[in-house]
């Protein structure tokens, strides 16, 4: 990749796509041959085991490409919108699955729609709140609207946008949050939203939510060798950094922290209603003690957690907590155990040559 090409396009109607668009096939087909041979051990297995294990789970077949983007379930531009065409494009191009991560384990601020309006006369843009996120929570922690709800935030939006409304797509994405009876929470209305106004415009991606798929062996792997990780974590970050003359330690993300007695893990922590808090485990001599910041979680015993076949097990025998990747965690896991080829942003994009360096680590 030339990621020096990586600048957001100046002009309305302009696209960037690097790789060009005419290698993104084939590069697909050649990073699924090497990645299904991988011979590094994720605890007692192969990493080729474990991806397999990883795609099988999603209903995968062996032999198909899955082309894989991501983002939050939260409502988007069409710069980011722009992926899920490319994914289902060269997913149907090659017979393959297209897929959206959903990262509802991330923390909104807001699950708000940016609605232009007039007012006296002038143009301005209204933020019009579609749920009630709690502060400091997980995606995965907002509440689904009921049909009340439902009722009124479409009444605000009429009135917002008046004659436009019934000539845009939000008739469309409203009947898709309702046709979601079963809907567990708001993620879940989301999506089947979205998913209504793809396709309308012939665009098919599958969305896996992180919170049901991520974790496992990689998880145990970075908590059983968590010092050695958080090692190669801030060297990665540390060279990345020095590459682009960035000054501040917070930049583009904070380090993990290495204390005398615990390691932090590039994961958050938590139990339903609670706010996310980071993960840090401390090594025993038969057993890895969990904490969430300061607080102490529960134990988990290394034998269960260092094999594959029974770390999902220990994981959780800790009730009702949840572990949830941070970005370079996440993306990690993806392209090792799931994609074929990732369809990324510019921002993360970038950021993915730390995870390249952590990787070959």
């Amino acid at each position: 990749m030339d990621f020096v090409r990586l600048q957001t396009p100046p002009q309305h109607g302009d696209t960037l796509v690097e790789p060009p668009a005419g290698q993104l096939a084939q590069l697909a087909v050649s990073n699924h041959a090497q990645l299904g041979a991988l011979d590094f051990r994720i605890l007692d297995v192969s990493a080729s085991e474990t991806r397999q294990m990883v795609r099988r789970r999603l209903g995968l077949q062996d032999d198909r490409v899955a082309v894989v983007t991501g983002h939050q379930p939260e409502f988007i531009h069409p710069g980011v919108w722009a992926k899920h065409v490319v994914v289902s494009r060269l997913a149907d191009a090659l017979a393959g699955a297209a897929l959206d991560l959903v990262v509802d384990s991330d923390a909104p601020r807001a699950a708000a729609l940016h609605v232009p309006t007039v007012r006296a006369g002038r143009l301005t843009v209204m933020d019009v709140p579609c749920a009630a996120v709690p502060p400091g929570s997980a995606w995965e922690q907002v509440e689904r609207l009921d049909a009340a709800q439902l009722t009124r935030l479409e009444q605000t939006l009429r009135s917002m946008l008046g004659d436009r409304f019934e000539r845009s797509m939000m008739p469309l994405y409203l009947e898709g949050l309702r046709g979601r009876t079963t809907a567990d929470d708001w993620v879940d209305q989301a999506t089947s939203g979205r998913h209504a106004v793809e396709q309308s415009l012939g665009i098919t991606v599958d969305d896996v939510r992180v919170s049901r798929v991520w974790g496992g062996p990689l998880l145990a792997e970075m908590m059983l060798r968590a010092g050695d990780f958080a090692i190669a974590y801030n060297r990665a970050l540390a060279d990345y950094r020095r590459r682009y003359r960035l000054r501040s330690a917070q930049r583009p993300i904070p380090d993990l922290l290495i204390e005398p007695d615990r390691v932090e893990v590039p994961a958050w922590v938590y139990r339903r209603g609670e706010v996310r808090r980071r993960l840090f485990v401390r090594s025993g001599t038969d057993h890895i003690e969990v904490f969430a910041d300061r607080e102490r979680r529960g134990v988990l015993e290394r034998a269960l957690l260092g094999r594959c076949a029974t770390a999902s097990e220990a994981l959780a025998s800790l009730e009702g907590l949840r572990f949830r990747p941070r970005a370079l965690a996440l993306t990690l896991w993806a392209r090792l155990f799931l994609a074929d080829l990732f369809i990324h942003g510019i921002g993360g994009a970038k950021y993915d040559r730390i995870t390249d360096q952590i990787i070959r680590e």
